[in-house]
């Protein structure tokens, strides 16, 4: 079974939900809803906004060199969700 490195849609922060799951730089990632999910993967290099935030959890992920697990995943989505609310 294939977990996500999100917890949460980068699009709408809804849940990320099982059928909304691709794989970008060799990571699952996921989304809340399958259209979503198509047309990131459709359209990877005109989606900066959400290609930044999976290159953000990539890019600690591999400084941290920590495998990864729900919690950590859930760790990281409640420090973005934090982060979003003070900009």
């Amino acid at each position: 079974m294939n977990i996500a490195i999100n917890k949460y849609c980068p699009r709408s922060g809804k849940p990320v939900v099982a059928d909304s799951l691709t794989t970008y730089r060799g990571v699952t990632v996921g989304f809340c809803n399958p259209h979503c999910r198509d047309d990131f993967a459709a359209n990877v290099d005109e989606r900066p906004n959400d290609t930044r935030y999976f290159d953000a959890l990539i890019k600690e992920l591999d400084h941290e060199g920590e495998k990864i697990n729900e919690k950590h995943i859930f760790d990281r989505d409640v420090r973005r969700a934090r982060f979003l609310d003070r900009v």
